[in-house]
């Protein structure tokens, strides 16, 4: 394992979750939405707002020019010269359209919040990720360190059999047994170390750091969620991401249908201008002609009849409200199962946490006491490899408990919405 690793460097769970909030592309990617659907929240989007516009021209006409007047005066002029320009400001502004400008408005104010509730979403999933990856580590490290302590007792029986044998007497089948026992632990050790690798590897690119950076990961404690099941279920159903985007769709399908159903009414609308026009011309009626002045222009557009589309249209806004109904529905009945679920799952893990914490310490003890037998030939070497593997299937079972722990404790924490919290 030596070889495979660099120099350590001590990395808590706390801080890997904020290594992970800081670094995670997919939370920089929500978080560049949110801010882009705040933009997008502006009353200018909703067409509250008038629009203004400069508009100019310069014209320039050079044409062959006969003219016949009827006192019989004629005028033919080649390249006769026509000048018109013209500048003006206007603005369009929309009084009224039955009330849809605001229902926009609302739309994409809560298109915003939804936003928000995306990006929260996805730094709860990405601290539940962490929290996992990093327990399934210690994990790892535990059945890592339980092997390197097996492998030392196996070492001392070679010694001591060989100690054995060199005073006449020892047993060589003893011996190759021992030292195929080791050989055994050592590949089973070499493969864990291996996976064990891999994990941190996969799990620095996760983080978003230099994937060959070899941490110490210390928290081998398990994460355990504090709460009673009625506050967990009371939360849950009210600060869920998932049901909270959920509701929040519901209320953005209503204000589709508000702002559809403007639609049936008029639209009132205002355009001013403010304007300077001069003509000039070398031949005709009109030499000379300049203007500076003001017009303004209230309009109305109501549409009578439109072919049954607005009424079609109002009408998949209602169905698109049902199914958002439904959805919510289903997600709370869904979350109602996950709740007893996940808490059964945390009592029976936590249970089974106390037991195998008992049994470790138990192997443990088991294994110095056989180790100690064995010196002065108590036990067979057979029963010393039996209390071996015990203690090695103790401590993967203590360190499988602990994570089971962890991984019930963060799915509850996912549904009441407060892992974000816990650090």
């Amino acid at each position: 394992m030596g070889q495979l690793s660099l120099a350590q460097s001590k990395l808590t769970l706390s801080d890997a979750i904020q290594i992970a909030l800081q670094n995670n592309y997919q939370i920089k990617a929500y978080k560049s939405l949110q801010e882009l659907k705040e933009l997008n929240n502006h009353p200018g989007n909703a067409g509250m707002l008038p629009t203004v516009a400069l508009n100019g021209g310069l014209g320039v006409a050079s044409n062959q020019t006969r003219q016949e007047f009827s006192n019989g005066q004629t005028v033919n002029r080649n390249n006769a010269i026509s000048q018109n320009n013209s500048a003006a400001i206007d603005l369009n502004w929309t009084l009224f359209d039955g009330l849809k400008m605001f229902a926009i408005k609302d739309q994409l104010s809560l298109q915003a919040i939804q936003s928000q509730i995306e990006y929260r979403q996805q730094v709860q999933n990405t601290v539940a990720a962490v929290i996992l990856n990093y327990k399934n580590i210690v994990k790892q490290n535990e059945a890592l360190k339980a092997y390197a302590e097996v492998m030392k007792v196996s070492e001392e029986r070679i010694r001591f059999i060989t100690q054995k044998i060199a005073l006449g007497n020892g047993n060589k089948l003893e011996l190759l047994q021992a030292k195929l026992d080791l050989n055994s632990q050592k590949s089973i050790y070499q493969t864990q170390a291996l996976q064990l690798l891999q994990a941190k590897v996969q799990f620095n690119q996760t983080l978003g750091i230099n994937p060959s950076k070899d941490n110490l990961f210390v928290d081998s404690l398990a994460f355990q969620f504090q709460g009673t099941y009625d506050s967990l279920r009371s939360m849950s159903l009210l600060k869920n991401t998932k049901l909270t985007q959920l509701a929040n769709q519901i209320l953005i399908r209503k204000k589709e249908l508000q702002a559809s159903r403007g639609n049936y009414f008029p639209a009132v609308g205002l355009n001013v201008s403010y304007g300077y026009t001069r003509v000039k011309n070398q031949v005709g009626f009109l030499l000379f002609s300049t203007n500076l002045g003001f017009n303004a222009l209230l309009s109305a557009n109501w549409t009578i009849y439109g072919g049954g589309v607005l009424k079609r249209g109002i009408a998949q806004r209602g169905i698109e409200i049902t199914i958002a109904e439904l959805a919510f529905q289903e997600q709370q009945q869904w979350i109602e199962g996950e709740l007893k679920v996940g808490w059964e799952m945390m009592k029976q893990s936590q249970n089974l946490l106390t037991l195998e914490e008992n049994n470790y310490e138990m192997a443990q003890e088991a294994l110095s006491i056989a180790m100690e037998k064995f010196r002065v030939g108590l036990i067979s070497n057979l029963d010393l490899m039996t209390v071996q593997n015990s203690f090695v299937q103790a401590g993967a079972r203590l360190a499988a408990a602990r994570y089971q722990v962890s991984e019930a404790s963060t799915r509850l924490m996912l549904l009441d919405g407060s892992l974000i919290r816990t650090e």
